[in-house]
């Protein structure tokens, strides 16, 4: 299971905003639906990984943030990451959560927050992405 954006996605700074997948590049099960951005689990699936991966466009001011949940919750252990923003630099970072427990009917999610006084896109591109990979 794998989804990518076909175009920019522009962020409000300050704000946490899920990330809206907008086409599949593999779905074996169903578990992706492009009119709805959440990842669902699909029947018989009772383990998986996920991974996302986020790229920023340049701005030298705030932090990105960069995080899954699941059923919209913070998942345990928190797979999310925090970034200082770097001048002259589009930013890329990623989580991943390892081994979950699932259940038929989860949602999955990712959600991304930056600070730098404006709006900012995170880049349609091979760094922003969501995988799955049931176990």
């Amino acid at each position: 299971m794998e989804a990518h954006l076909t175009s920019n996605q522009a962020i409000t700074t300050g704000t946490t905003t899920e990330i809206t997948w907008t086409v599949e590049d593999r779905d074996d099960d169903g578990a992706f639906d492009g009119d709805d951005p959440d990842f669902v689990i699909p029947d018989g699936v009772y383990a998986a990984e996920f991974h996302a991966g986020i790229e920023w466009g340049a701005d030298a001011t705030g932090y990105r943030w960069l995080q899954i949940e699941q059923n919209n919750a913070t998942i345990q252990g928190a797979p999310k990451d925090t970034v200082a923003a770097i001048s002259g630099v589009t930013l890329c970072h990623s989580v991943s959560t390892g081994e979950i427990t699932v259940a038929p009917g989860d949602t999955m999610r990712v959600r991304v927050r930056q600070t730098s006084g404006g709006n900012l896109n995170v880049v349609n591109g091979k760094f922003s992405f969501f995988k799955a990979r049931w176990l």
